[in-house]
């Protein structure tokens, strides 16, 4: 606490600082007034500059008919040419009637007075506050604008004072260069499997191969099967084969079982014979599938013209697995349609091949990408600007994408992701409304609008996104939590950033968070640049360690000229102004 002498001003004793208390004890010594200002410099807080201004008053000092208005101002702007005046806080003697606060002759009080100034910009950035300070004597019960309309008040002095000086704004100085872009995911699978399959057919209860069967003659399974050895025959990674064997569900179980295996088996000899060129050191699996249900199931429920289909499922299914081949044989009975329709297709060996689909290797991709692009899908210029860690090559690769392909919204972001990378918003914030038209509410792209509106400066545009892209499941805790450093949630911004490590915004955070061993500690280990060794010069300051302050201002100043007029006038050195060695330093 500072103690202050009061001064004899007009005949009258008037505290020469703001809400110190007054004497109207002509010449006399009137005594001392203890006071505080929270927090000494002024400070923004989100876009609020809060601050608090406690005082004792002595016993026998504060006369019992006069009252002290208290009327706070900020003087700012480039020459301390605007002013911004706060509501008065009022203070009288025991004697005075109305509001503020009765201070007592014989006793003495305390009083204290909080305020909020609303931070408009850096215009506010070189202030002081100040307050005026009127002793009168009214006639009538006061109030706070009692000097504006008292006819009867007699003043007895006015007088003018600082209180502090101001504004830190480092809580202004986070850094949104580092916000997390979002790339979309590419799409692309370096191993895509396909399938190409055939069947042979059998008549009932026959497992030999005849190719001149009426079902293997149709014109669909000559087509499949010419298929397959196409497919043979592109030489393509064969992954695997298999057959498997099946019976039409009349008849017996174990009976199925051994004639569909023996079908399976019989079709694998016809395969390798008729691709023993293909088939070397390919194996392959043939299995019995037994009695083919499903297939009966689907048979009679795509049949639109058999009216009782789901009656003769219903008798079917309401039989034990031993019954369902006697029940189904006498619904055949019932229904002659049964046997001649939805059975003999179910009497089958199905060949299916299984290979990779061809893909160009990643060598490939790269040279592709940069020299002809256009012979490339889209999942394929996406996958291949990631093999890549240069940003101008990735940034070429995405900007190619989003040429060649500008209805895919996964090409348009990340092609707008790399041109916020390089500073250029305005493109990007182009791309970005086309995708999110093409596709709305993806995830990446609001985050990325976000980043957009943040750089430009429009904060809350780039809150409302983040959250959007929050709520559609992205993970945009950081950037919500560098806003939130903006906004004076510092405690919860650094539980979003506990993953971070060496990074200038956590560093920032603690600093701000008052947990200056943290911060340096962030801050020995973060990428160094101007902004960095500024950051530290602020965190010596604050510590009170002339040298270190010293030390990374000049290393500052040295990458970035500039920031010398912004440390002559940045109010976390304002202990400083009077330091020879700081002085030189910033001139």
């Amino acid at each position: 606490m500072k103690r202050i002498q009061f001064l004899n001003w007009a005949g009258i004793t008037i505290c020469s600082m703001i809400l110190l208390g007054i004497s109207s004890c002509k010449t006399k010594d009137m005594g001392k007034t203890n006071f505080k200002c929270n927090p000494e410099v002024l400070e923004t807080v989100g876009e609020n500059v809060p601050f608090t201004v406690t005082g004792e008053i002595d016993k026998k000092v504060f006369p019992k008919k006069t009252a002290l208005e208290i009327k706070p101002f900020l003087v700012y702007g480039e020459n301390n040419t605007d002013s911004l005046f706060l509501d008065p806080v009022m203070l009288r003697g025991e004697k005075v009637k109305g509001e503020g606060q009765s201070i007592s002759y014989a006793n003495g009080g305390a009083f204290t007075y909080t305020g909020n100034i609303k931070y408009t910009g850096t215009e506010m950035n070189n202030a002081e506050l100040q307050a005026t300070l009127t002793a009168f004597v009214p006639k009538e019960p006061i109030n706070k604008d009692i000097l504006k309309t008292c006819k009867k008040c007699k003043i007895q002095g006015t007088q003018t004072a600082k209180i502090a000086d101001g504004i830190i704004h480092t809580d202004k100085e986070i850094s949104v260069s580092a916000l997390d872009v979002l790339i979309a995911q590419h799409g692309y699978q370096k191993e895509v499997q396909m399938k190409q399959s055939a069947k042979i057919f059998f008549p009932v209860n026959r497992s030999e191969i005849n190719m001149k069967f009426d079902l293997n003659k149709s014109e669909a399974a000559k087509a499949d099967m010419s298929n397959l050895f196409k497919f043979m025959s592109e030489n393509y990674v064969i992954k695997g084969i298999a057959i498997d064997g099946w019976a039409s569900p009349e008849g017996e179980g174990d009976r199925n079982d051994k004639l569909a295996s023996d079908r399976a088996i019989n079709a694998e000899e016809y395969f390798r014979k008729e691709q023993k060129e293909n088939l070397r050191d390919i194996g392959i699996t043939a299995n019995g599938k037994g009695s083919n249900w499903d297939g009966f199931v689907s048979n009679i429920r795509s049949a639109s013209d058999f009216k009782d289909g789901n009656s003769v499922l219903n008798n079917i299914n309401s039989k034990s697995p031993a019954d369902r081949e006697a029940e189904l044989r006498r619904m055949m009975n019932q229904y002659p349609q049964i046997k001649k329709e939805f059975l003999p297709d179910l009497r089958y060996a199905e060949i299916t091949v299984t290979a990779l689909e061809p893909r160009h290797s990643d060598g490939e991709l790269k040279e592709m990408a940069t020299t002809q692009p256009e012979s490339l899908k889209v999942e394929e210029l996406l996958y291949a600007a990631t093999l890549f860690t240069d940003m101008e090559t990735k940034a070429a690769i995405y900007a190619s994408a989003a040429r060649i392909y500008p209805n895919d919204w996964n090409a348009l972001n990340n092609a707008a992701a790399a041109l916020i990378t390089k500073g250029e918003y305005d493109k990007a914030e182009t791309l970005l409304n086309k995708a999110n038209t093409l596709k709305p509410n993806q995830p990446e792209v609001l985050n990325n609008l976000g980043d957009v509106y943040a750089h430009k400066g429009d904060f809350a545009k780039a809150a409302e996104y983040f959250k959007k892209a929050e709520q559609n499941h992205a993970n945009v805790s950081y950037n919500q939590a560098v806003l939130g450093v903006r906004n004076g949630e510092y405690n919860a911004a650094l539980s979003a950033m506990t993953k971070r490590t060496c990074d200038y915004n956590l560093a920032l955070t603690q600093l701000l968070s008052k947990d200056y061993t943290s911060a340096k500690k962030t801050l020995e280990c973060t990428e160094k640049d101007s902004q960095t060794y500024y950051l530290m010069g602020v965190l010596g300051a604050r510590t009170n360690d002339k040298a270190m302050m010293l030390e990374n201002l000049k290393i500052a100043f040295q990458q970035d000229p500039s920031l010398k007029s912004t440390a002559a006038k940045d109010a976390e050195f304002v202990k400083f102004n009077t330091d020879p060695n700081f002085q030189a330093l910033v001139k």
